[in-house]
């Protein structure tokens, strides 16, 4: 009986044929140093991230009294520096705040710029509450008749129905958010001085439902209902007080409105002032602490 064949391809160590090339074996060959190339690699990796740490073996973290040990470079130079950043950003907050309350001057005086330059557009107009309105549609030109016959009738203005001395370029009604009654108009004239003129004829209408008004920006009328407040107290007492455009004048004494505080400028000493009722007269206020 003969040896096998395969235990004979065991005890000599081959398992191709002859003649055939051994691709099993160089392929393992070829693993192996990929293997050996890959842990290299991955070795020095570790080894750099280590060093990137800050060698952290050697900081031996709180000593036995509970006090820090060893700090790394990077806590040391965050220490040194804090105060330096504390003062850089306390510099910059100072610096915003500068420019912030100087845009904010520089604001107002475009608002007020603004508002005066409106004002001035307006100058020439009234505005009259009261006038009775149509139920269907008012054209201009029954508006504008309506208000020449209350000139006329009502404020006894001289040739108010003559567009020579009374020129109207407009008369038109306003919106209203008020209802059950009319709407009021406003009317643009020609010319300054016949504008004037009805004006200075409004107090023929005390006593009637019709009244007529001056037509400002809404930061002069938002400033003049705040001074209204002041001017009521003061008549409420028989004290002469008379509103001039943004100014309150009582008595002999001319105020503006302090926006931040609400209380009356004097505008002559700059003080701040509020109506007294008790003594009948304007106050000093001192103590504006309560004031939001």
């Amino acid at each position: 009986m003969g040896v096998d064949v395969c235990v004979w391809r065991a005890r000599i160590g081959c398992f191709v044929q002859p003649g055939k090339k051994a691709k099993f074996k160089m392929a393992a060959i070829t693993i192996s140093r990929g293997t050996v190339s890959m842990t290299l690699k991955l070795t020095l990796l570790v080894s750099l991230l280590l060093v990137i740490a800050g060698d952290v073996e050697r900081n031996p973290g709180p000593g036995p009294d509970g006090r820090p040990g060893v700090k790394t470079r990077q806590t040391r130079l965050t220490d040194s520096q804090v105060s330096d950043e504390i003062a850089e950003l306390k510099a910059l907050t100072d610096a915003l705040n500068t420019r912030t309350l100087a845009l904010e001057r520089e604001n107002k005086q475009l608002r007020d710029q603004v508002s005066r330059l409106e004002d001035q557009s307006r100058r020439e107009n009234l505005i009259f509450y009261g006038v009775p309105e149509s139920n269907g549609k008012e054209t201009w030109e029954e508006t504008e008749q309506k208000v020449r016959e209350i000139m006329k009738d009502s404020m006894k203005v001289p040739n108010a129905d003559s567009d020579d001395d009374i020129a109207i370029e407009r008369a038109h009604r306003l919106p209203s958010k008020m209802t059950g009654r009319p709407r009021p108009v406003i009317v643009k004239f020609s010319r300054y001085k016949h504008k004037d003129k009805v004006w200075n004829m409004k107090r023929e209408l005390k006593g009637t439902d019709i009244s007529v008004s001056e037509d400002f920006s809404y930061e002069v009328r938002n400033t003049r209902r705040k001074l209204t407040v002041f001017m009521q107290l003061a008549r409420g007492d028989l004290v002469k007080s008379v509103l001039k455009y943004n100014k309150l004048v009582i008595g002999e004494e001319t105020f503006f409105l302090d926006e931040a505080t609400g209380y009356l400028k004097h505008a002559t000493n700059k003080k701040l002032y509020t109506y007294d009722s008790s003594a009948k007269g304007v106050k000093e206020v001192t103590d504006t602490s309560t004031v939001s």
